[in-house]
């Protein structure tokens, strides 16, 4: 190989070691969003549960509705 190619192959390579570190960062990117999702949605869902089984007035079953 000359020495041309030899750094086309370099940038070549620092260019998919930059894409495939960018994908990793994403994809942890998205299980953390995911995973901050999915424990925001217990939450409020175990909330619900307690306010309707201590009887507070202001929340209603809205579970026949959904029919």
């Amino acid at each position: 190989m000359h020495k041309d190619q030899y750094a086309v192959y370099f940038l070549g390579m620092c260019c998919y070691k930059i894409g495939m570190l960018y994908n990793f960062e994403l994809q942890m990117a998205g299980i953390i969003l995911f995973s901050a999702m999915i424990a925001g949605g217990v939450a409020m869902w175990y909330r619900r549960r307690r306010a309707l089984s201590e009887g507070e007035d202001g929340v209603q079953d809205t579970s026949d509705n959904l029919r």
